[in-house]
């Protein structure tokens, strides 16, 4: 199968630049190397190990096989942030534009706290399934004690309930093993999957997290791994040139000390839209410290921002070339953009003979390679990403080497990426604000 595709001529380093920056990653690169190779769910990197964790996986699959069913039609994803954003990424990507649904469920997810979705929702259920076999409630919460979650899940279940009788075993819960949701959920007798308690929410997509609903919808799973597998041993690829993730933390890194602390997702391609979304919380919550691992304060990180082309070239693109020379850009491109549809041999319109005959693909194609010239012209630091295809093998490419970029990231900054303590407070003043109201 085809493998993402880099190119780095754009940054403005040299090969000889980035070996000699990367060197300072080496040791990191064999720790992670050890990891993966003892299966070390004890470290904070455990999410490297999810990709060829047999014994998780298999009860994963088991899990899906379970609940499959003809009469399932809807699947509510109860999350928010890292318990749901990888799910949607994938989701958007492989069926919005793919026609990928057929009779498969629909994905449904129930983030953030807002009373119009959460009607909507209720209202498709209580219209559009049969009985209760017809829909199917995931709880996915790591902690067991987000607001926005528990609270979604507790008037989703009592509306259901009302109109459906008995519902517990339509409801899957994923928590970390042990903790107060867990708890609540077995006297429940609700089917529960375990997180790994290292695998922190930002990076539980190969968890059940995001393989459990992705593997009911319809995803081919296995595939999604494989991918991952694939990339995980190129970003440990003791050949830095050939080593993606060590690469583009090196020219990020490189960058921020240059006051150029943007990063910029460029995808030409619509339906990757979530997927950005998703590595904008990768990097912030990973990147954004106000301390080093020595308790220096630093105030450390960069800032993901999302853009679409072609759409955003016709609102960004003027601040892109004539703005503030602060954002380094990766233009993420499709190769395969599957079954196209091209414009008239002959136009209705004067003066557009050009484009007579041509495919949108191929339109879509020549301005992106007008995008890349502009970059090289004014000399704006970009590295490109070629996409084979989307298919569930190539975004496991993806969504692992953003990880293992973040986490090299995270080295070169002398930072922990998988805590998020200044995040903390909110949800505990939030808690107790609630507790304050209710005596």
């Amino acid at each position: 199968m085809d493998e993402l595709r880099f190119n780095y001529s754009g940054s403005g380093l040299s090969e000889k630049e980035i070996l000699e920056q990367a060197g300072v990653l080496e040791e990191y690169r064999n720790r992670l190397s050890g990891i993966v190779e003892r299966g070390d769910f004890l470290s904070p990197e455990a999410s490297l190990c999810l990709p060829t964790d047999m014994i998780s996986n298999k009860i994963i699959e088991e899990a899906v096989a379970k609940f499959s069913s003809p009469n399932l039609e809807y699947i509510v994803v109860v999350g928010i942030g890292g318990s749901n954003l990888g799910t949607v990424a994938l989701h958007r990507a492989l069926f919005e534009t793919q026609n990928m649904s057929g009779n498969l469920p629909k994905l449904l997810f129930l983030d953030t706290t807002s009373t119009k979705k959460m009607r909507a929702v209720l209202s498709l259920l209580k219209h559009g399934a049969k009985n209760s076999e017809s829909f199917l409630i995931n709880l996915v919460c790591k902690s067991g004690e987000t607001t926005e979650t528990i609270a979604n899940f507790e008037i989703l279940y009592k509306e259901l309930s009302q109109d459906f009788g008995n519902i517990k075993n339509r409801v899957v819960v994923s928590t970390d093993k042990g903790s107060t949701l867990w708890k609540s959920a077995e006297s429940l007798d609700f089917f529960l999957l375990s997180i790994p308690k290292q695998v922190g929410g930002r990076f539980s997509v190969f968890s059940s997290v995001g393989l459990f609903p992705l593997g009911l919808s319809g995803i081919d799973i296995k595939s999604l791994l494989g991918g991952a597998q694939v990339a995980r041993e190129d970003c440990l690829s003791e050949d830095v040139v050939k080593n993606p993730a060590i690469v583009s933390a090196v020219l990020l890194y490189n960058y921020y000390q240059k006051n150029i602390s943007i990063y910029n997702h460029f995808y030409f391609a619509p339906e990757l839209e979530f997927l950005g979304k998703w590595c904008c919380q990768l990097i912030a919550e990973s990147l954004g410290k106000e301390n080093d691992v020595k308790e220096n304060v630093i105030h450390s990180g960069i800032t993901p921002i999302v853009s679409i082309g072609t759409t955003d070239l016709h609102s960004m693109a003027q601040l892109y070339f004539g703005g503030p020379r602060d954002k380094f850009t990766a233009l993420i491109s499709v190769q395969d953009k599957g079954e196209d549809i091209s414009v008239p041999e002959v136009p209705i319109l004067e003066n557009f003979s050009g484009l007579g005959g041509r495919s949108l693909g191929t339109i879509t194609d020549i301005i992106y390679q007008s995008i890349e010239e502009t970059y090289k012209k004014l000399e704006l630091p970009f590295m490109s990403i070629v996409m084979p295809e989307v298919s569930p093998y190539v975004l496991g490419q993806y969504l692992q080497y953003k990880m293992m970029e973040t986490m090299y990231l995270a080295k070169l900054f002398n930072i922990n990426a998988f805590d998020q303590p200044n995040v903390k407070g909110y949800k505990q003043d939030t808690r107790q604000i609630l507790e304050i109201r209710k005596s």
